[in-house]
């Protein structure tokens, strides 16, 4: 298989408002599942983009609603601060709102009409990480039901502070793969998915 893994090394965190962007998606990542998603969708997007369709069938993701191209998820990566969230994902692999024909807009509004997401907002992410700290590539819009006198604020830009803490968590994450196994192999093998990818109800 032909793969390139991001390789995180300490030295890298001395300036980590301009990290490669593969290193800032995997620096977004709260967990260690989500981190492990997030490399090998960055090594081998084609067959691990979770938002793909080889991916999707794989995990067995069953959309909550279908309409037209896209389709709606639970989201597997929720917030703590949030009631609910779920993602509008469209079946083509899109990076851009620069992509999307008009077609989509209504399919995309349809399938908020269908969210069970009465209260709360939408969010969409997209071009360079490092200006909207988000996980993956492919483009998707969030729906969020926040919890009533919960604070919750959804990040585009975070400090200089919020940022080293996120390069020192991805850090210990990348450490945590390599004292699992020495091989990065094992992470792409059926063991490796099994133990490192996130369980979905």
């Amino acid at each position: 298989m032909n793969r390139s893994v991001p390789v995180i090394a300490p030295s890298m965190g001395d300036n980590v408002t301009n990290v490669r962007p593969e290193i800032q998606y995997l620096m977004g990542c709260r967990t260690f599942e989500q981190f492990c998603s997030t490399l090998r969708a960055l090594a081998m997007p084609g067959q691990f983009c979770p938002f793909c369709a080889t991916e999707l069938e794989r995990r067995s993701r069953v959309p909550i609603h279908t309409m037209g191209g896209w389709q709606l998820f639970e989201n597997e990566f929720p917030h703590k601060a949030t009631a609910r969230m779920e993602l509008i994902v469209p079946r083509r692999h899109v990076r851009s709102p620069a992509e999307l024909r008009p077609d989509d807009w209504v399919e995309i509004g349809a399938l908020i009409q269908m969210s069970q997401i009465k209260n709360g907002g939408l969010m969409m992410r997209f071009g360079d990480p490092r200006y909207h700290v988000g996980t993956i590539e492919h483009l998707h819009f969030n729906l969020i039901e926040p919890t009533p006198g919960v604070e919750y604020r959804p990040p585009l830009a975070k400090d200089v502070s919020e940022l080293q803490k996120d390069f020192q968590r991805a850090l210990g994450f990348y450490d945590q793969l390599w004292e699992m196994e020495d091989d990065i192999e094992w992470l792409f093998s059926d063991k490796g998915i099994a133990e490192t990818q996130p369980k979905v109800a």
